[in-house]
C-alpha cells in the first residue's frame, strides 16, 4: 500500500479548476500533471462495475499535463506503463505501479 501511495502523492499531481459550465455544479475540469518518471495512462473507474475506461489516449509523457472535463465524485486510477527501452517499470521489483485519485 505504501508504493500506491508515494505514487500517487509523488508521481503525480491533480489540481481542480472551475469548470466554467453552469449547468453541473459539481462539474470540474482537471489538470493531471506526470511527476513520475515513467509515461502513465489514466483510467476512469465506472462507480458501480468497477470497470476502468482509458480517457488518456494512448498514455501521459513524463513531464506533461493532461487535461480532463470529469465531476467531483469520479474516481480514476493512473497506471504505470513499462520503459520503451529496457520493458521494464520503475516499481519494488520492476513492477509497474499505479495510484487511485477523486
Amino acid at each position: 500500500m505504501k508504493c500506491l501511495t508515494t505514487f500517487l502523492f509523488h508521481a503525480l499531481t491533480y489540481v481542480l479548476l472551475p469548470s466554467g459550465h453552469e449547468v453541473a455544479a459539481e462539474a470540474r475540469d482537471i489538470a493531471i500533471e506526470n511527476n513520475s518518471g515513467s509515461r502513465i495512462e489514466i483510467y476512469w473507474i465506472h462507480p458501480q462495475t468497477k470497470e476502468r475506461m482509458l480517457q488518456s489516449s494512448p498514455y501521459v509523457y513524463n513531464g506533461a499535463i493532461f487535461n480532463l472535463n470529469s465531476y467531483v465524485t469520479h474516481a480514476f486510477e493512473a497506471r504505470e506503463m513499462p520503459g520503451q527501452k529496457t520493458g521494464l517499470c520503475k516499481g519494488q521489483g520492476n513492477a509497474c505501479r499505479s495510484g487511485y485519485f477523486t
